[in-house]
This record gives C-alpha cells, structure tokens and sequence, in this order.
C-alpha cells in the first residue's frame, strides 16, 4: 500500500503465507518490500521474497539463495554506494554490505555467534551502520538473545559491545527488539533496544543503550505485563528516529510499546515509548488499533493502526504539547466501526448498516462509491427490497415501541405495527417484494410465544404461531414461498404446515437439543433445501424434510451469516472465539468444504451474495470486502 498525502492506494499483491514484513526504502522510486515466510522442514530457515519498486515498476525476487534473509536494514554509505547491511537466514554469521541492487560490496568477517559453550548458535536480528566524524565506517548488529557486535573499517574481527547490566542468570531471558541510528552531539551512532523477561513468563523491563563509539548510557523503561516475547516487533520496524537525527531537540525517537492495558483489561489505542532530555517514558496515542506501524519524515510523524488508519502529526511541535495531542486522522476505519449488515440486490447496488460509537448508518454503494450514510434504527437486522430498506424497531430508541418495524422509502420514514407487544427480532424477504418477520408476545403467564408475520404489500399480519414456547431463534430465511426458521428446533412453513426437521445426532429431546444458528433458504417450485449450523459449527444441509450432516466448519466459531445463491456455491462467514476473533470465510463448493484465505483479515460480523454469487462481507473497522475477481453484472442465461 501507499500514501500518497491524500489516500492509500494497492501498488502490489503478493500470493503466499508471510510472518513478517519489513519495507523501506532510498527515495520515492527505489523501495523495498521484504516478506518472511515462515520456518519449515523443507526451508529450515523460512525464506524471503523480496520486492523492489525501480522506476515505477515492480521486480520481484524469489525466495533462494542470497534473498534467504535473516536480517536487512539500511544504511547510507554513499562513497561505497552501499544502501543496505544483509545477514542471511542460512548463515547467520554472516553480514555484508549490499548497493541498491542487493549485490554484495563488501564482506564483513563472521559474527562470533557460538555461546561460550559452543552448543548454541544464536541469530543475527537487526543492523544498522553509520559513519564517524572521521569518515571512518562502523556496522553494527544487533542478535535475537539481545547480543550487540560492532565492526570498524580497517578491523579483522567483531567486537562485542556489553551495553547492558548482566541479566538475573536462568532466572531472565532477554530478547533484541531493533536498533536504528541516531546522533548525539552530532556524532553519529545507534540506539538498541532489548526486552527482558521472567524465564517463567512476564515482562521484566525494556532496556534502550545509546551507543557511540563504546561507550553507552543505559536508560530502562517501566516494565510492562502485557508483553510477552512474541508481542514484541522484530526487525526493528517499530522503532522510528529522525531521518537526520538531533535536527528537532524536541522530537523523540519512538518505540512502538504494544496496546495500552491495565488491570481490567486493554484499550484499542496503541502506546510508544519516547525520549526526552535523556529519559524514556511511555505515553499512549490516539490511533485506535494496536500493533502500530511508526514511520517519519523530515516535516511529519506517521502512526498506522489495525484498519488501515494513517494519522500523521507534523514534527516540529513544541514539547509544551504533549505526544499524543495533534493527531490527525488521515485515512482507514476505526475498531470501533462494525458492518453489522449487509445485502446486495446486485454488484451495483449494495447496502451496508453501519455502527460507530452508538451510531447506526445505512449506507449504498453504486458500483463505484459508497455515498454518504444517514441514521438508522439501532440493531444488525436489514432487509433491502427493490425500492425499500426495512429495519427492526424504530428511529428513536429511547422510546422505541415494541412490535414495530421502520421502512425506509424515497428518503421518508414509516413505522409499522406487526403485533401488539410484540418484539420483532428477525426479518427475511422472498423474492423482491415479500416479507417475513419473528416476534414474540408475552402471555398473561409470562411465557413468550413466538410468532410468524408477513407483510402482504399494504400491512403486517400474523400467520400463526408455529413455534415451541420461548424458542430462542438464530434465523430466519425465505425463498420460493417456504419459510425456514432455526432456534433450539429446525422449522420448515409451507402455506398453513409447519414441520420441524430432525439431523442426524441431534435427538429432539428437551435435555440434549443443541441450538442451530443462521439459516439460508435456497430455492422454487421444483427446488426446496436449506442449510444451517448448530452450536458445534457443523454444517447441515435440508433437502424437504431430509437433513443431512455436510461436515464441520471449524472448532469453537460464532456462525454470523450463511449466504448463496445456489447448492454449490455457499458461503458461511464468522469468526473464532478462542484466537483473537480470527476470520473464517468458508466456501462449500459442491463437494467439500474448503477456507478461503485473504489478504486482509478483519473479525466479520455479516455477508451477502450479489444474485451473480459474488460475496460481499462486512466486519471491524468499517471493512467491506467483495469477491477478488468480480463477475459480470449481466444476465448469465
């Protein structure tokens, strides 16, 4: 991706299951893009593609060979023309000095890595190199168990700089987190940054040396509980200093430091660690989303958060203005925005609900822009009919009547009544004008009954009850004049009969029912099936009244939506409950069940098929994502 000061644009896709990434570059037409892939037993060291923007145009370098890399920063040597200091993956030993074409100029000796046992090996992490007042050239490396090596030109061997007080023995482990270049008193040098923890678990303290020659002056940062050594960036990517260090006394370098947590829980904003007058503090930004991407420049701070927001906050503030005032939002969608529903009456014209901070939208896309939204009913229920949207409830939720639905029409509202007392949960339509709805009613015992309800074209009206007593329902669906319901039981209404549908496992005794989730309707006259998800994430398919255990989906998921257009082209989109809220976008094809992979992974909290069965899902941060390749906005007969 790239910001160009006005808005991100894609610049490039690369296919393939990546861990880490780490870009940079020596001007506007010459940037590198580096992609790790992960270790396996086939490439003991993982691999690294890299990509390289020359000129406008992208080449691209397969992962072998030299491009195995462990480590790889830049570096500005130009009497060398060295641009880059490269440690290979295979032969962590090894450094040498790259041009810009990542051709090697010049070969440093190997790295002492052995432990002074000789039976561990350890692993070079981060690079950096500078020159003196003198002109004379010194590299530096930074190791992943927090080990720092320094060569000067003219030297036959690596010296080791102990910057950092001996750790606790056994009892601590330490890790390197980066190192990156800064000057003091105009003389050039770096600053390392390592993090400590308990051996047992927990973080102990982050440690900053700031080295010059070698000599260095250790500062240390509050420890922070949160961390564990997996949370901690590599590469040194989180670290962000001036591009000609020491110009603003009162610009800091930044660390990234991870979410802001405390004793109840973690707040979506990120934190940094920066320096001032020599000490390091941490202070938590206003960009919503944690981990962050800290970038610079000689006039602006940069700050990206999860959702692909870019703030940016110019460098020359005075220090009488706290770090974390006078960001600006440039770009991106907050974790507090959630498309809650969606529904795609064609490729060009979709709608959307969306929620921010207490706040309902509906929003339309055209084929080629989502215009503005304006105020919704609150709730994740909406239906779009040809010429209509219809929600549950009403505008004004504090004094929101029960048993109403709201339409939305040529821009006026209407509200309409379903059932006295009613409370309207659900809504499904059949076709492009008929309107199903679930309500239940409360008896004069207190029991909820719940009921069916259908719009004919004028007004609402029930049809029956034809549901057990205080049934708790997951779905609702209707195509070709059948109406599939789904709760602790499985309904199939067609005109005046209901039929509860058995799956296989799944007795229906009151005791050992499980619950099944969203329900998909799908077909006519000649054509009649369903499909649905129990509690287990299993997957069945209904043909009449026949069901059919398909296979499971995934362990421990919320099931959000099941979405087609034909038997062999369905769609169910959730999330994990255990990992974070991980996506899952799961396709049936036909004949098996197979998970789609994304290049952008947001927690996805709806979805809908465009009657051409391009999928659209909405999620966290305001994501909206469509079918990779778009098909054809006309008939398919």
């Amino acid at each position: 991706m790239r910001w160009d000061g006005v808005s991100q644009k894609a610049q490039f896709r690369l296919d393939g299951d990546f861990d880490d990434a780490l870009v940079w570059g020596t001007g506007a037409d010459n940037v590198y893009a580096f992609f790790h892939r992960p270790k396996t037993p086939a490439e003991p060291f993982g691999a690294t593609t890299v990509l390289r923007l020359r000129d406008g145009a992208f080449q691209v370098h397969p992962s072998s060979g030299a491009y195995a890399i462990g480590a790889l920063r830049s570096a500005d040597v130009p009497r060398l023309g060295v641009v880059g200091v490269l440690s290979k993956a295979h032969d962590p030993a090894s450094v040498v000095l790259v041009d810009a074409d990542l051709e090697p100029r010049l070969v440093l000796p190997a790295l002492p890595l052995a432990s002074g046992s000789g039976a561990t090996v350890d692993e070079t992490l981060d690079a950096s190199a500078s020159l003196s007042a003198e002109d004379v050239l010194s590299v530096w490396v930074l190791t992943r168990a927090g080990r720092v090596f320094r060569w000067t030109e003219g030297g036959a061997a690596w010296a080791e700089i102990r910057p950092f007080p001996k750790s606790g023995g056994l009892a601590e482990v330490s890790r390197g987190t980066g190192m990156a270049p800064t000057r003091i008193q105009n003389v050039n040098g770096v600053q390392v940054i390592r993090d400590v923890f308990r051996a047992e678990g927990g973080h102990l303290r982050r440690e900053i040396a700031t080295l010059e020659g070698s000599g260095s002056i250790v500062t240390s940062v509050p420890p922070r509980p949160i961390y564990a050594a997996g949370d901690i960036l590599p590469h040194g990517r989180s670290v962000t200093y001036d591009p000609s260090p020491g110009i603003y006394g009162w610009d800091p370098p930044l660390v990234d430091s991870g979410p802001w947590c405390w004793s109840m829980g973690c707040r979506s904003w990120g934190t940094v660690d920066w320096q001032q007058d020599g000490v390091w503090t941490n202070t938590a930004l206003p960009v919503d989303g944690a981990p962050l991407i800290l970038g610079s420049t000689r006039s602006t701070r940069y700050a990206v958060g999860t959702g692909g927001q870019v703030y940016t906050r110019g460098r020359s503030t005075p220090p009488a203005r706290a770090l974390d005032a006078m960001w600006v939002r440039r770009e991106g969608r907050g974790s507090g925005e959630q498309v809650l529903a969606m529904d795609a009456l064609s490729d060009d014209d979709v709608w959307a609900v969306e929620h921010t901070e207490g706040t309902y939208q509906a929003r339309h896309y055209d084929g080629r822009a989502w215009a503005e939204g304006f105020r919704a009913p609150a709730g994740s229920v909406m239906v779009a009919l040809k010429d209509s949207l219809w929600f549950t409830g009403t505008l004004d939720s504090a004094t929101n009547e029960t048993g109403r639905v709201s339409r939305w029409k040529a821009g006026q509202w209407t509200t309409f009544s379903v059932g006295a007392g009613a409370r309207v949960s659900l809504l499904a339509k059949d076709g492009p004008d008929a309107l199903w709805a679930i309500g239940h009613e409360t008896t004069t015992s207190g029991a909820l009954t719940p009921r069916l309800y259908r719009w004919d074209g004028t007004a609402w009206a029930s049809v029956g009850a034809p549901f057990s007593l205080n049934e708790q329902f997951g779905g609702l669906s209707a195509a070709g004049g059948v109406v599939w319901a789904t709760g602790f039981d499985i309904y199939r209404r067609e005109g005046a009969r209901t039929d509860t549908i058995v799956c296989p496992g799944r007795p229906p005794t009151t005791h050992d029912r499980t619950w099944y989730g969203p329900v998909l309707a799908l077909g006519d006259k000649a054509r009649d099936e369903a499909w649905t998800v129990d509690a287990e994430s299993t997957l069945f398919h209904i043909s009449g009244t026949t069901c059919t255990q398909v296979g499971p989906v995934g362990a421990k998921l919320s099931i959000r939506n099941i979405v087609g257009v034909n038997a062999s082209d369905v769609w169910i989109v959730g999330f994990s409950v255990v990992d974070a809220g991980g996506p899952r976008l799961v396709h049936w094809n036909g004949r098996t069940l197979e998970p789609a992979k994304l290049a952008f992974d947001p927690v996805f909290l709806s979805a809908s098929v465009s009657p051409l069965g391009n999928l659209w899902v909405g999620g966290t941060h305001g994501a909206i994502l469509r079918s990779a390749v778009p098909k054809p906005n006309q008939s398919t007969e």
